[in-house]
C-alpha cells in the first residue's frame, strides 16, 4: 500500500521534472536567440 503511493509519487514527480527541463532547455534556446538577434 505505502510502496504503491511512493512509485505514484515518484512517477508524478520525475514527470514534472521532464517537463521543467524542457521547459529550461526551451528557455535557454530563447535567450540564446534573442542574443544573436539583438
Amino acid at each position: 500500500m505505502v510502496q504503491a503511493i511512493f512509485e505514484e509519487a515518484f512517477f508524478s514527480t520525475k514527470k514534472i521534472c521532464e517537463q521543467i527541463s524542457i521547459l529550461c532547455i526551451f528557455v535557454n534556446d530563447f535567450w540564446h536567440t534573442s542574443a544573436v538577434v539583438f
